[in-house]
């Protein structure tokens, strides 16, 4: 071989082959992830999709009790809520417990409670202590509902209040949410439609589970989403019930996929490794091939 045809092959071909294949197995490796990824999002897209309506099913289903208690409330006869709320209480407004009066000041005019004397007593005492502080009392505009959401001791609390002017004077309308219930009763009929294609649960403050089986083994499967009204310290999450095989043939893929790049690398790198050999050879020979030769014409002279 000709010096520079050895020189266009060390120093041109070589290192455009070894380059080409690196090429190509990024690619090859690129493009596998990227479907992977994309197969991932969709997924994801789809199961956020559902969580977002399952998150404003739950808030519109507190708002709308909201309203409707709020609208039964005469401040200026805050006794017959007794009448006009307790009456239809269970069918319309199910989760809400108590119903509460205040004037500007904060002091409770009136109180209307679905339970026993014990537990409304423990309930004006966590209002007063706890909740009432933490309500914008003083910012809250006139007939804007607001939520207050807080974890006292180990019970989650829910309150909503409206400010509301008569005659001149401000008051604001408290209604007292049983959380238990919402957990108990409203999440599982909620998702009870679901429950073969998905897995789901609502955690809290540091990932405290509040309903459902833990989603740990769903991996980047896993959606979640804040309730941003009412229950603003819970998230709502969700997978796909394939989720954690999923998860598991993503890996496979993934190691897969590196499996064969390195293979068809080592494959190109044994190829250039065997054609330099071949190439070292063939000089070699030429090069004993040329000493012989040059040893019988000496010997001939």
């Amino acid at each position: 071989m000709n010096p520079w045809r050895r020189r266009l092959l060390y120093f041109v071909l070589m290192p455009a082959i070894l380059a080409a294949g690196g090429i190509l197995a990024y690619t090859t490796w690129s493009t596998a992830g990227r479907f992977r990824r994309l197969g991932e999002q969709t997924i994801a897209e789809n199961t956020l999709l559902l969580v977002r309506e399952k998150v404003q099913t739950i808030e519109r289903y507190i708002i709308d009790q909201d309203n409707a208690a709020c609208r039964l409330v005469d401040v200026q006869d805050p006794v017959a809520l007794d009448i006009a709320w307790r009456r239809t209480a269970a069918d319309t407004t199910p989760s809400i417990r108590a119903m509460l009066v205040l004037d500007d000041t904060g002091s409770i005019l009136h109180t209307s409670f679905r339970g026993d004397e014990r537990t409304r007593r423990d309930f004006i005492k966590v209002f007063m202590d706890h909740l009432l502080p933490e309500m914008e009392t003083e910012t809250l505009h006139h007939g804007r509902l607001k939520h207050l959401h807080r974890r006292i001791g180990t019970d989650d609390f829910l309150i909503a209040y409206k400010p509301v002017m008569e005659n001149g004077s401000r008051f604001f309308i408290v209604a007292h949410h049983d959380t238990g219930l919402v957990v108990r009763e409203e999440l599982a009929r909620l998702f009870a439609t679901d429950e073969g294609k998905s897995q789901f649960n609502v955690v809290g403050e540091n990932n405290r589970r509040i309903y459902g089986p833990s989603l740990d083994n769903a991996g980047d499967y896993l959606v979640g989403h804040r309730f941003s009204t009412t229950f603003y310290n819970w998230r709502l999450q969700m997978a796909p019930k394939q989720a954690p095989r999923l998860e598991a043939q993503g890996r496979s893929s993934r190691m897969s996929d590196l499996a064969l790049v390195a293979i068809a690398l080592a494959v190109l790198l044994l190829g250039v490794t065997l054609l330099l050999y071949a190439a070292a050879q063939e000089r070699r020979l030429n090069t004993l091939k040329g000493d012989f030769i040059a040893n019988v014409s000496h010997e001939l002279k």
